[in-house]
């Protein structure tokens, strides 16, 4: 039995697959850590990587592509067993790879706050930060001219493909980054239950993944876990930007209940 654990980039994917994967260890089982050394199943290379690049216009900032066409390896994911976490993009996973008796996870996090986290994470936090002129440029302009111009196309189609992907894998439960954080207890119960990780490690497990959520960041914008509160959107977009993205996200929104 495989596990597939996914989120939305800046989600608490990170977060994430560190708690995937001490659960994975904790239960005698291997870890497939994606685009993380040393225990790497890559996104993306020329061998043995989790898709293939047809066609890319750009790349972002951070080192993802943007605006591609992506076709998921099968032949490679077939290569790994275990916990694979954490899957930032549907597009990466072969749904054929999913058998009876795989179980996941997709922690969604409300995709407004997700950008206004791109703004700060992939800006200053990614490949150089404001030393890099192009990111300095970007991050000058402003929080609502990056998420309009920059994300917010992104994460209308990641979030889309990920209500595809539940359509698709019928072991697939969602869970909330909004629990993570604010009720970890709780939402670590569901996230290990569901997985069915070794029941008697679970004591153990608890209060060192919850240590990672006491006391939550508030607002370093130099810290990969910048601002862990939900809303954040509400407090750092102009009306006019929220309403654009209520609009343009409106069906992804009210799936997730984000409405």
């Amino acid at each position: 039995m495989n596990r597939f654990i996914f989120a939305l980039h800046r989600g608490g994917s990170s977060v994430l697959g560190g708690i995937a994967k001490n659960c994975a260890m904790a239960s005698g089982e291997p870890a497939v850590i994606l685009g993380s050394a040393p225990q790497s199943f890559h996104e993306t290379g020329a061998d043995g990587a989790a898709i293939r690049i047809k066609s890319a216009k750009r790349r972002a900032l951070d080192g993802d592509l943007m605006e591609a066409e992506f076709e998921p390896q099968i032949e490679n994911w077939q290569k790994h067993t275990g916990v694979f976490a954490p899957i930032r993009r549907a597009d990466f996973f072969p749904p054929a790879f999913f058998q009876p008796g795989d179980l996941a996870i997709l922690n969604m996090r409300d995709p407004r706050d997700c950008m206004v986290s791109g703004y700060f994470g992939f800006l200053r936090l990614h490949g150089g930060g404001l030393d890099d002129k192009r990111r300095r440029e970007q991050y000058d302009q402003g929080v609502d001219t990056y998420v309009v111009e920059h994300l917010l196309d992104q994460y209308v189609v990641a979030t889309q493909r990920y209500i595809d992907l539940i359509a698709e894998l019928p072991g697939l439960k969602v869970l909330k980054y909004e629990d993570m954080v604010t009720d970890f207890p709780s939402w670590f119960e569901a996230f290990y239950n569901h997985l069915q990780f070794n029941e008697s490690r679970y004591s153990d497990l608890l209060p060192r993944q919850a240590a990672k959520f006491a006391p939550p960041t508030v607002g370093d914008v130099d810290a990969h876990k910048r601002q862990m509160l939900p809303g954040d959107y509400l407090r750092k977009l102009k009306p006019e930007t929220i309403s654009l993205l209520n609009e343009r996200m409106a069906p992804q929104l009210s799936f997730f209940g984000y409405a």
